[in-house]
């Protein structure tokens, strides 16, 4: 059954993570994006978690799995190899109503952990609910074809220009316009256009729609 998409804030929450291996590695790597406080309960841990603890980025329990440790979690992910440990945190965290995704059981996810492409604010998950990960993958790799680097310090611009615009502009129709014009003119400049030519493109473009105002 398809799972419906949505978007969560987690900067600043506990987010906890049972198993210390690959897959939670990657599953850790993937929230760091978003800032939040992970803690890694495992009694090992791999070297990239160990260094990411050594960064004060993670918290690591070394230990094994209690209930006590999703005390205070919004979300929690078990990826170990143990099925019965990993079931414990499934029914653990539904008892406590705390979002909760088994690695590699999309029959014990209340969210699917999605692949994932960020590039600044602009925040694109791909899932095929837990049927097929490997198409997931491979659609998020095509995507971020289209989604160049680029796009990282447009995003912080086009959310300048809706605020300039919400400011200077007063004519919804005509802040509207603005709006698609921006889109067409700076979301798909080429990357190698200087920044100045484009802040003076947009301070063209705006200057272009404040005079239709008057006309």
């Amino acid at each position: 059954m398809a799972m419906f998409p949505a978007f969560i804030d987690i900067k600043g929450k506990k987010c906890v993570v049972v198993g210390g291996g690959k897959v939670a590695t990657r599953k850790i790597e993937t929230l760091l994006k978003f800032e939040p406080r992970i803690v890694v309960v495992s009694p090992e841990i791999s070297e990239r978690i160990q260094a990411l603890k050594w960064e004060d980025k993670v918290v690591v329990i070394k230990k094994k799995y209690s209930s006590e440790d999703l005390e205070g979690a919004c979300l929690v992910i078990a990826a170990t190899d143990h099925s019965s440990v990993n079931d414990r945190v499934f029914q653990d965290a539904q008892k406590s109503g705390i979002l909760v995704n088994i690695a590699d059981d999309p029959d014990k996810c209340t969210f699917i952990f999605p692949s994932v492409i960020m590039r600044d604010d602009l925040v694109v998950g791909i899932s095929t609910s837990g049927s097929f990960p490997a198409l997931s993958k491979m659609i998020r790799e095509r995507v971020e074809q289209v989604l160049p680097e680029f796009y990282e310090g447009i995003v912080g611009v086009l959310k300048d220009c809706r605020e300039r615009a919400l400011r200077e502009i007063e004519d919804v129709e005509i802040r509207q316009k603005l709006m698609n014009r921006l889109l067409d003119e700076v979301l798909f400049y080429e990357d190698a256009i200087p920044f100045e030519h484009l802040m003076q493109r947009i301070d063209c473009l705006f200057e272009e729609y404040k005079n239709e105002k008057n006309h």
